[in-house]
């Protein structure tokens, strides 16, 4: 998996970690409401879960060669 400037600018700043990142990839919910799943060459996905007990909204854009964590930001629910 790739990240994007942003996400490794949040992990550079101790932010996030990377076990943070593999928890809520593993344990959150894909929104599939929000997630642009039909487009090509990239699908996108909007994953929710807890970070740190904060609900979180991950953007992940998956190309057939690339998987791209693109930002990690609050949820605003």
């Amino acid at each position: 998996m790739y990240y994007s400037d942003d996400v490794s600018t949040q992990l550079l700043n101790k932010q996030l970690d990377s076990a943070d990142i593999v928890d809520l990839l593993t344990n959150g919910d894909v929104d599939f409401g929000l997630s642009d799943t039909k487009s090509t060459p990239c699908k996108t996905y909007i994953i929710e879960g807890l970070i740190k007990n904060k609900e979180m909204v991950a953007t992940v854009t998956n190309c057939s060669k690339k998987v791209t964590l693109e930002r990690i930001v609050p949820s605003t629910n």
